[in-house]
């Protein structure tokens, strides 16, 4: 080789070897910095560590919502050699078949395995896979939490639903989301080539904090009797759907909410949205005569009429704009008092008459129709109550009994509860406290929206009611050895843009004892099929309910002393 060539040849090296030199400095003294925190960055990771959400439970510490620990196994797809050998081992564990194992084990990069396992199996299947030769660092242990529901049904429209990333949805898990959940801790791992991670004792670190219990006013036991037999009228009657409702008229603190059909939760249900929805809250609902303590307490305190006056002809009938109102049956002459408890219409048109449409309105509102009740709850309504201006005469003489105007449950369930404990219009609550640890963080207050005066006539209208299920339409609501207060509602329901169809509502609302009212109840059969009359279908609903209590006198006096 000549010399001139030698020369070209170890010129070419020294060059290469400069240049390396140049890069190495370049890379580990002007971007060390860089490269090193890029290395870091790789090797740590941080983790959320996820708090556990706290229980919801009935006003006696049953527990109605919980979340418990559960572990998942995973692997990486280049972690397992023998794919076949590990599916048939991880099938012995019966939590899964060799199929769903090996398609699980085939798909690449990271995948599930087997979800929700207890911390006992857990261990237990790690004993086993060792046992059947597959070694432990095969595989990946992830802690979970998920949500039960142990009474899922009965209480759902109430508690509610979580969306995937543990977030309230509906019901109390919504409303609460921001106590329920917690506060979410992290923790710093090394990582591991393989994709595993390690705890190391010395990184940073911050602990989760678990979110709040929160107790509901709600009794399990009433909640229990109440879904028992709104389900059997429902199912008797082949009705779309029903609720009720337990109040105490001394403090607003519902006792019992209960919606049948409805959802599951927990499970994505995908169940029509009329029964996903707490329609004790939401459903608006023309209520008939249920409603005509408005027009009987509006005309009784503007001292337009008394009691014993006499207020429907014997011809039974009336027309307003044309268009005939009559009663469902011929009475007679009857007196102001007598046209409640036998729920004549034409009664109630002649005093809504008597009173004007503005002044009628007035008492509409001061018993909280027209506007959302505040319960501690999402999606509720308000009702449909349109402007006075826009009646027409015919319009306040139907609503006179309880027709052109919807009303919720839970509304009309106030209305009755103010009338029960002599004019106080009471804001109902649901939730009873909240717990952090064993500390109160809150608790609720009786809340007075309004006072509703004249208690004279509220005592007039408490024997009106009285009347009614004593000797009136209200005869099945009876309760034997308590004097019971109450209305039915029998009311015909129009569809948005298609008008009546001849569906119809059945109600009972009352309160019982009616002397010292401690529950106010209400019953709503929505479109029974198989009968119409409240008399029939919601009232002996209510009687049932009402006759069990009673039996559980000694439980009722020991809840309430603790109340």
């Amino acid at each position: 080789m000549s010399e001139k060539r030698l020369l070209v040849i170890k010129l070419f090296i020294i060059s290469m070897f400069f240049i390396i030199l140049v890069r190495l400095m370049y890379v580990q003294i002007i971007k060390g910095s860089y490269y090193y925190k890029r290395a870091k960055a790789i090797e740590l990771k941080k983790v959320v560590l996820e708090p556990s959400r706290g229980k919801i439970m009935d006003s006696e510490g049953v527990t109605l919502a919980s979340s418990y620990e559960t572990y998942s196994i995973f692997t990486y797809n280049s972690w397992v050699k023998n794919k076949g050998f590990m599916a048939r081992q991880i099938a012995k564990t019966g939590l899964i078949s060799y199929e769903e194992a090996l398609r699980k084990l085939r798909k690449p990069g990271f995948n599930w395995i087997i979800r929700g396992v207890g911390k006992n199996k857990c261990r237990h299947i790690v004993r086993d896979i060792n046992r059947y030769g597959i070694k432990s660092d095969s595989l990946g242990f992830y802690k979970d939490r998920i949500r039960v529901y142990p009474f899922n049904r009965e209480f759902s429209p109430i508690i509610g639903d979580l969306s995937e990333d543990n977030r309230g949805l509906s019901g109390i898990e919504y409303k609460y989301n921001n106590f329920l959940q917690g506060e979410r801790g992290w923790a710093v791992f090394q990582t591991h080539p393989t994709g595993g991670i390690y705890a190391k004792s010395n990184y940073p670190h911050k602990k989760e904090k678990d979110g709040d219990d929160i107790i509901l006013t709600i009794d399990k036991n009433l909640q229990d009797l109440v879904y028992s037999e709104v389900k059997k009228a429902v199912e008797k009657y082949n009705a779309k759907g029903g609720c009720g409702i337990i109040m105490d008229p001394n403090t607003g603190d519902v006792l019992a909410m209960v919606n049948y059909p409805t959802f599951k939760a927990g499970i994505g249900d995908t169940i029509e949205n009329y029964y996903k929805k707490n329609r004790a809250i939401s459903f608006n609902f023309e209520p008939g005569s249920i409603f005509k303590i408005v027009t009987m307490f509006g005309a009784l305190s503007n001292k337009i009429v008394k009691p014993g006056d006499t207020l429907v002809d014997s011809t039974g009938k009336i027309t307003v704009d044309r268009i005939m109102i009559r009663d469902a049956e011929e009475h007679g002459i009857l007196t102001v008092k007598q046209s409640f408890y036998v729920s004549s219409n034409v009664g109630m048109v002649r005093l809504a008459q008597k009173l004007g449409k503005e002044k009628f309105y007035s008492y509409i509102k001061l018993f909280g129709f027209g506007s959302k009740t505040g319960i501690d709850l999402p999606g509720e309504e308000k009702g449909i109550l349109r402007s006075p201006r826009r009646w027409k005469r015919i319009d306040f003489s139907t609503i006179a009994f309880g027709q052109g105007i919807a009303v919720t449950p839970i509304q009309i369930t106030v209305a009755y509860a103010a009338i029960a404990n002599g004019g106080r219009l009471l804001k109902p609550h649901i939730v009873k406290e909240v717990k952090r640890g064993d500390k109160i963080i809150y608790k609720r207050k009786k809340e007075i929206i309004r006072t509703i005066p004249d208690r004279h006539t509220i005592d007039i209208l408490k024997n009106m009611l009285v009347t009614v299920v004593d000797s009136g339409t209200g005869r099945n609501a009876r309760i034997g050895g308590l004097k019971v207060a109450g209305k039915t509602g029998t009311a015909q329901q129009s569809e948005p843009g298609k008008g009546y169809d001849g569906s119809i509502v059945s109600s009972f609302v009352g309160f019982f004892p009616a002397e010292h009212p401690q529950f106010v109840l209400t019953i709503v059969i929505d479109r029974p099929k198989k009968a119409r009359f409240a008399s029939v279908v919601a009232a002996p609903c209510f009687g049932k309910i009402g006759n069990k209590i009673s039996t559980m006198r000694p439980y009722i006096e020991k809840v309430f002393a603790r109340r």
